[in-house]
C-alpha cells in the first residue's frame, strides 16, 4: 500500500506536470464509449482520468431505461451521453460555462439532442424545485480547497468540502421515491469517510456498488439512498 501511494504521488508530481497539462491547454478530439468528444482546454477531460471511465463503465451496466437522471459536473458531456444511450432521459448540468458550451456541442455531435439537455447550473441552482430525478451521478471533486476559478471547481470542493456538503444538504429533496446518488471516489485523493458522513448526517445510507483497482489507487462507487425511515 505504501509503495502503491508512493509510485501515485511520483505520478502526480511528474507525469501530470509534462504530460497532462501540456495536453490540457489544447483542444483534443477523441473517442470514448463510441461517443465522438470534442474537448476545450477548461474543460475536465474524460481521458486522462481514471474516474471517468470506470463511472462510465458503471452506469453502462445499469437499466436506465425510462429514467429520469440528473448528472452534476457534466464536464464534457461523455457520462450524460453514456446514461441516455441507456434509455434515460438526461439533464446534465454544470458550473463552467466552457463545460456547459462543450457538453452541448458532443450532445448534437452525437444527435442526443432529444435525450440530453444542458444546463449552466451551480448545483441546483438552474433546477425546477418540481423536478425529481430517479438517479442523480457525479463524478465529484475531491480535494478540499478553494477553487482559483471555474474550470478548478472539477477539481477543487471548497474548505472542508463545502460544495459537497450543500450538494448533500440539498440532493435529496430532487430524487423520487425509490431513487439513488451515485458518486465515485478515491482513497487516494478524497477523505472518503468525511464525505459519506456529509450525506449520512442527512438522513442517507451509503453502499459500495463497485470498486476498482488501478495502479496506485482504489475507486469505490458509492450509492446513496434516503433513509427509508424518513
Amino acid at each position: 500500500m505504501r509503495i502503491r501511494g508512493f509510485v501515485g504521488r511520483l505520478f502526480f508530481l511528474v507525469a501530470y506536470p509534462l504530460y497532462y497539462r501540456r495536453k490540457l491547454r489544447k483542444e483534443d478530439r477523441l473517442t470514448m464509449f463510441g461517443f465522438a468528444l470534442t474537448i476545450p482546454p477548461g474543460v475536465f477531460h474524460p481521458r486522462l482520468y481514471f474516474s471517468t471511465r470506470i463511472l462510465g463503465s458503471y452506469l453502462a451496466s445499469r437499466s436506465l431505461r425510462g429514467s429520469s437522471v440528473l448528472e452534476m459536473g457534466c464536464g464534457s458531456g461523455l457520462l450524460s451521453l453514456v446514461a441516455a444511450r441507456e434509455g434515460a432521459s438526461v439533464t446534465a448540468v454544470d458550473v463552467n460555462p466552457l463545460a456547459v458550451e462543450a457538453s452541448a456541442k458532443n450532445v448534437e455531435l452525437n444527435g442526443m439532442e432529444d435525450r440530453v439537455q444542458v444546463k449552466q447550473s451551480d448545483l441546483f441552482g438552474a433546477i425546477h424545485s418540481a423536478d425529481r430525478f430517479d438517479l442523480i451521478f457525479w463524478n465529484p471533486p475531491w480535494y478540499p480547497h478553494d477553487a482559483a476559478d471555474d474550470a478548478a471547481k472539477a477539481m477543487d470542493a471548497g474548505q472542508d468540502y463545502a460544495v459537497l456538503a450543500r450538494f448533500a444538504r440539498e440532493a435529496g429533496g430532487y430524487l423520487n421515491p425509490g431513487g439513488s446518488i451515485l458518486l465515485i471516489l478515491t482513497e487516494r485523493a478524497s477523505d472518503e469517510k468525511r464525505i459519506l458522513r456529509l450525506f449520512t448526517e442527512e438522513g442517507m445510507s451509503a453502499n459500495v456498488v463497485q470498486q476498482r483497482q488501478s495502479f496506485f489507487e482504489t475507486f469505490r462507487i458509492y450509492e446513496l439512498k434516503r433513509d427509508q425511515r424518513d
